[in-house]
């Protein structure tokens, strides 16, 4: 199993929990996301059991 190492603690000003909104992208670019999570972390991990481990 691979687990990061931690080099630094963080301190209590750290943000914790964030989230993205792409609703202000859309409102003035028109930009919209070709991917949902779903579809994206699907083809993230194909590529990882498909590419990299079979490199690794």
């Amino acid at each position: 199993m691979i687990s990061p190492s931690v080099v630094q603690q963080s301190d209590v000003s750290e943000i914790l929990i964030q989230q993205l909104d792409a609703t202000k992208a859309f409102d003035r670019l028109g930009w919209k996301a070709e991917y949902s999570v779903d579809k994206g972390l699907a083809e993230t991990i194909d590529w990882y059991r498909n590419v990299y481990f079979k490199q690794n």
